[in-house]
């Protein structure tokens, strides 16, 4: 730890600390910086750097994009985007550019340069897929020049494909000193790289940027080989937990420590805003409580205790008049887990509240469930893990590497596996990875659903609007239906893998956001809006490099399949060329009855009083009957009254 603390402070006093205040402009000048500071010493705080522009994307527009949190805020067009491109390019590239060119070509260094141009090629994943094309090819010239082109997606793709392709093909495994001292993805028992894992890295990220362009013309035959290639290696691929790709934050507030305690957490102990904290997304939510998934107590912290959610619910138990029969019963409880729900207007405009006819009379209309909150701290946040001082960041998980190998064997017929090996493998892999036991994870894919070939009707949302439905029987696109959502629950909280894999499938569909004209986005509908497709580029580019600025943007409107030329071709609305096409219109969503429910909480331990044990052992372990005074005391169970007597 002490040897990352010298790092950054090292990089801070040579000029490279991770600041917007650069000009982006201004990064092809002095190229020799660090012409004096080893690979050593500077790519530890490139990987940290990185770590941060990455969480600040994350945070601020990918992981609720994606539906996996909620947060109080929605992103305009009024919110300049030059400092999370500068953080990348100034704080990030800017590094990796001159270290690639210190290091090129030297024989003795190989493994670390393939280490550092593996880490370029995530960088720029990550940019290609925000933006669109971004400068790449001229970037940071070595000549100090200015001006720079913007590439096009399909040759930033073709640049990333290569250099993992080359990467992967190059690492010695066998090498003993061509390695990083201290490495700060992948270090062994005593810090040094794995070599054997970097290699991994590259060839499980080729696989899954071959598998993103699909959609893109021109890029089949690309994406084809280098799947193929990919797979020739599967002994190449992400295969355990130890091979798991993640940053690692440190345990000094003032130096390493996460962008999200930075953000947010740090500022808690003396004045607590639960508005800014990331909660749960009922979307995300009802894909794990449809399907009785564990990995809802590792991805959310519990509600507080003291404002616990009230549940009015109908379960049956055995008669206590007769214990050949059994009675319905109207109960009342409290559960550990409730989702935020999306900022909207109540009812969206064009909308009007539904008549609920089981009201009294027939005539009231449908409540809505979360009117009864009346503090944030019912809600449950982000399991804090994800967010700690010292958090781990995953880029690319072992499930990752099955579920991709999965999509791969259905598309492309290659692997030594079937689809459902590598699909059923994933789901263990994911299982594992957050402390589950085989046993949950072999009960959870018994499930219709999540049982490969199977259809699973999920929980709806509040609204009424949608339903968490997995139809995965019948073809091959249904079997892939499974596999991206799968791949979509094991990737809680990396925004940018959720947000792309819906883009380039539209597999989760997800209701557009209403917001009743309080967005400020141009190329907006004023009420509602799908999720946006791209980030806007830097408006200090319309001054520092216009002529090519402006090219990226009739690029980018000549090959979206669905351009939008709002805010002069710039905005969130046009689609890039890794997305299929939305088949939903927002016409469908003009006007519309809303039939408030509270089905996403009713039977959170189950459906009768038998149930309802071994459903609180799991969040309350010392349950063990229905009368323990411990279950009656932190649950609240009540039974208000029994409404009927009927034969089982």
């Amino acid at each position: 730890m002490k040897k990352i603390i010298y790092l950054v402070i090292l990089l801070s006093i040579i000029g490279f600390s991770n600041s917007c205040t650069d000009d982006f402009a201004k990064v092809n000048s002095d190229p020799n910086k660090l012409s004096k500071v080893s690979i050593q010493d500077v790519f530890p705080g490139t990987v940290y750097k990185t770590l941060n522009c990455t969480a600040a994307l994350n945070y601020n527009f990918a992981a609720w994009y994606s539906r996996y949190v909620v947060v109080a805020f929605f992103p305009s067009e009024l919110v300049d985007m030059r400092g999370y491109v500068s953080d990348y390019y100034v704080g990030v590239l800017k590094d990796i550019k001159t270290l690639e060119t210190m290091y090129v070509d030297k024989s003795e260094y190989n493994n670390r340069y393939q280490m550092l141009m593996t880490w370029k090629a995530y960088v720029y994943s990550i940019i290609v897929s925000s933006w669109g094309g971004m400068p790449m090819s001229e970037a940071i010239k070595d000549n100090g020049e200015e001006t720079y082109k913007y590439d096009t997606e399909l040759e930033m793709y073709t640049q990333i494909l290569s250099i993992l392709k080359k990467s992967s093909e190059s690492f010695n495994t066998s090498s003993t000193s061509d390695i990083f001292t201290i490495d700060p993805v992948f270090p062994s028992a005593t810090g040094t790289s794995d070599i054997v894992k970097w290699r991994k890295f590259a060839n499980t990220m080729r696989l899954e940027v071959a598998l993103r362009i699909q959609n893109i013309a021109g890029a089949q035959e690309l994406a084809k080989t280098n799947v193929e290639e990919c797979m020739n290696h599967e002994d190449w691929m992400i295969a355990s937990l130890d091979d798991i790709v993640k940053g690692r934050w440190g345990t000094n507030i003032n130096s390493d420590a996460s962008y999200y305690y930075t953000k947010f957490l740090k500022s808690f102990a003396i004045s607590p805003n639960y508005t800014i904290y990331p909660r749960l997304d009922q979307y995300f939510y009802l894909y794990l409580k449809s399907y009785n998934d564990p990995r809802l107590t590792a991805y959310a912290d519990p509600s507080d205790s003291r404002y616990l959610y009230v549940v009015t619910d109908t379960i049956s138990r055995v008669s206590t008049t007769n214990s050949l029969k059994r009675d319905l019963i109207a109960v009342q409880y409290t559960i550990p887990y409730l989702p935020g729900k999306e900022i909207m207007p109540t009812p969206p405009s064009g909308w009007v509240n539904g008549i609920d006819p089981n009201s009294p009379g027939g005539t009231g209309y449908y409540q809505n469930p979360y009117s009864s909150v009346k503090n944030d701290l019912t809600y449950s946040g982000i399991n804090i893990n994800f967010i700690k001082v010292n958090a781990q960041s995953v880029i690319y998980s072992w499930a990752d590497a099955c579920f991709l190998m999965a999509e791969a064997k259905i598309k492309y017929g290659v692997g030594s596996k079937t689809a459902d090996q590598y699909y059923y493998q994933g789901v263990d892999a994911s299982f594992l990875q957050y402390g589950f036991s085989t046993q949950q994870s072999t009960k959870y894919k018994a499930q219709d659903g999540i049982k490969w070939n199977t259809n699973g009707v999920g929980l709806q949302d509040y609204l009424g609007l949608y339903s968490a439905n997995i139809n995965g029987a019948g073809s091959t696109e249904n079997n892939l239906e499974q596999i991206y959502k799968q791949k979509y629950i094991a990737d809680f909280f990396n925004g940018n893998a959720g947000w792309t894999l819906e883009r380039r499938t539209r597999v989760l569909n997800f209701p557009p956001y209403f917001y009743n004209g309080s967005s400020v986005n141009e190329g907006s509908n004023g009420v509602y809006d799908f999720i946006p497709e791209r980030l806007l580029y830097s408006a200090k580019e319309i001054s520092d490099n216009k002529q090519a600025y402006y090219g990226a943007i009739d690029n980018l409107q000549k090959s979206s399949s669905s351009p939008n030329p709002s805010h002069w071709g710039d905005n969130f609305y046009t689609s890039l060329q890794i997305a299929k096409p939305n088949s939903q219109s927002l016409s469908n969503w003009e006007t519309g009855v809303l039939k408030y429910n509270n089905a996403f909480v009713r039977k959170f331990y189950g459906k009768t009083e038998e149930e309802f044990v071994i459903g609180a052992q799991q969040y309350y372990p010392s349950v063990k009957t229905i009368y323990d005074l411990y279950l009656t005391t932190t649950i609240n169970y009540k039974v208000v009254k029994v409404i009927s007597t009927y034969n089982p």
